[in-house]
C-alpha cells in the first residue's frame, strides 16, 4: 500500500481528556455494535498498561494537538449469507479524507475506524476494533432453534455503497500499518520468550504478527481478495497484496446480546451453593487457567470481574476450622473479560446438571454491569457448540452478529 493511498491514522492515550469527551461518548452512540471496544478501553482505564494505545481514522476538535503522529438510529444487526455470486471487484486501497470527530446523529458520515491497540498482550487479543459500518441500518431474520443445524448465517456489513466499503478496505489497512510501523518496533524489543512446551494453552502469534479478536466477520471480509467467499477464503491466496492472514474463524463464533434488563431479571436460587463475596480468590485461579485453553495468565485473570460458586458448609460447621474454610474450592465460576464479554463460565463435572452455569453466570454479568453502567453484556460462542449456545439463550441471550479471532501481518 502506496503512502499516497493511505489514511491518517490519529493516535491517542486511553487515559487521555479526548478519550473521555469525544472517544467514549461516540462509541455509546454506536452501542451495542462497539459495545466490544467500548468495554475494553473501559477495562484499559482501570487497570492500565503503559503500551496501550487507541487508534482513530480521524482527528479531534484539535487534530494537532489529537495526533501523536498521522501516518498519513438503534437497530437490531444485520446477519445475512454470503451472496453465492463474485464480490464487485474493488481495488486495494484508494485516497480517503478522514472525518473530525463523527457526529453520532448524523447518518451520512464518512465511515471510520477506531481501535484500542496493545501489543504487550501477546497472545491474548492485542487489538479489539470497531468500524461505523457495523452499524447496521435494516434486519434480517435470525434462524429459529427449529432449522436443521441451529446455525447462524456469517454476518456482512449493511448493502453500503462500494465507496464505503473501498474505505473501509483504505483504513483497515492504514490502520495496520500504522501499527506496524509505530508500535511494533518498540514491542519486538521486549518481546517476552516463547511458553513451555508443555503449556496447553493456545500458542501465541508471531511476534511481527498481530492477534485481533471481537472482529465483525463483514470487517474482516474487507481483506478478502475478489472472487473469495469468507469461509473458503486460502490463507496463501485469499487474501488482497500486503497482507498475510496466518489463521481466522473459517466458522466464526456467534456474538450474543444480554440487555440491562434481563440481566438483572431475578434468576432462580440453587439450594446449597452460594456466591463468592468479591471476585474468584487469587489462590484459585491456578485451577481457572487448568480448565481452559483459552491464553490468560494469572495477572489478567485477577484484573477481570468474576463470580465463583461454593458449596454451602453444613449448618453444624463449628467443628470445621478456619483453615479447611480456606482450602473450600470453587465449584464453578465465570469471568467477563477485558472486553466486558462473559468469556469464562465452567461447572466442575461433579455438580453439572443443577443450573450452576447460568447462576453464576447472571451473576457476574449483574456484577459487571454494576461496575460500568449502561450497554450490556456480551458473549462469543463457537458456532458448533450447541451446549454452550442454549446456555447463553437460556440467560436471555440474543443473537447479534457473528465474529472472528485471526492473525494478520503486513
Amino acid at each position: 500500500m502506496h503512502d499516497q493511498d493511505a489514511n491518517p491514522i490519529y493516535e491517542a492515550s486511553p487515559r487521555s481528556p479526548r478519550t473521555q469527551t469525544e472517544l467514549l461518548p461516540l462509541l455509546r452512540s454506536h452501542l451495542p455494535y462497539s459495545l466490544p471496544l467500548l468495554r475494553r478501553i473501559q477495562h484499559e482505564i482501570a487497570h492500565s498498561s503503559p503500551t496501550a494505545a487507541i487508534l482513530t481514522t480521524f482527528p479531534g476538535s484539535a487534530p494537532a494537538a489529537a495526533s501523536s503522529h498521522p501516518s498519513g438510529a438503534e437497530t437490531r444487526p444485520a446477519l445475512v449469507h454470503i451472496p453465492e455470486s463474485a464480490p464487485v471487484p474493488i481495488p486495494v486501497s484508494v485516497p480517503v479524507p478522514g472525518p473530525r470527530v463523527p457526529d453520532p446523529t448524523q447518518d451520512d458520515v464518512s465511515p471510520w475506524l477506531m481501535a484500542y491497540v496493545d501489543l504487550s498482550a501477546g497472545r491474548e487479543t492485542q487489538i479489539v476494533l470497531y468500524s461505523s459500518l457495523e452499524r447496521a441500518s435494516f434486519q434480517t431474520p435470525i434462524p429459529t432453534d427449529n432449522s436443521t443445524d441451529n446455525s447462524i448465517p456469517i454476518s456482512t456489513l449493511p448493502q453500503s455503497t462500494p465507496k464505503d466499503l473501498l474505505t473501509l478496505r483504505t483504513q483497515f489497512l492504514s490502520l495496520l500499518k500504522h501499527i506496524k510501523t509505530h508500535l511494533l518496533p518498540p514491542y519486538l524489543s521486549t518481546v517476552p520468550p516463547p511458553p513451555p512446551k508443555d503449556d496447553h494453552q493456545l500458542a501465541p502469534p508471531p511476534p511481527t504478527a498481530f492477534l485481533i479478536g471481537n472482529l465483525h466477520t463483514g470487517v474482516f471480509s474487507s481483506l478478502l481478495g475478489d472472487k473469495t467467499n469468507y469461509p473458503d477464503a486460502d490463507l496463501e491466496t485469499g487474501f488482497i497484496d500486503g497482507i498475510q492472514v496466518h489463521r481466522f474463524d473459517r466458522a466464526p463464533y456467534v456474538k450474543y446480546l444480554f440487555s440491562q434488563e434481563g440481566i438483572f431479571t431475578q434468576g432462580k436460587t440453587i439450594n446449597g451453593f452460594h456466591f463468592s463475596d468479591d471476585n474468584v480468590k487469587r489462590s484459585d485461579l491456578a485451577l481457572v487457567r487448568a480448565r481452559t485453553v483459552i491464553p490468560r495468565s494469572e495477572e489478567t485473570l485477577s484484573k477481570l470481574r468474576s463470580c465463583a460458586v461454593y458449596r454451602d458448609l453444613p449448618l453444624n460447621s463449628t467443628s470445621i476450622n478456619s483453615e479447611e474454610k480456606k482450602e473450600e474450592k470453587p465449584v464453578a465460576w465465570a469471568f467477563l473479560g477485558t472486553d466486558g464479554s462473559l468469556a469464562t463460565l465452567h461447572v466442575e463435572e461433579e455438580v453439572r446438571g443443577l443450573g450452576l452455569a447460568g447462576f453464576v453466570g447472571r451473576e457476574v454479568m449483574r456484577r459487571g454491569v454494576e461496575d460500568v453502567g449502561d450497554g450490556g453484556v456480551h458473549a462469543n460462542v463457537a458456532m458448533g457448540n450447541q451446549a454452550s449456545r442454549r446456555v447463553m439463550e437460556k440467560l436471555g441471550g440474543e443473537v447479534g452478529w457473528t465474529v472472528t479471532w485471526t492473525v494478520v501481518e503486513v
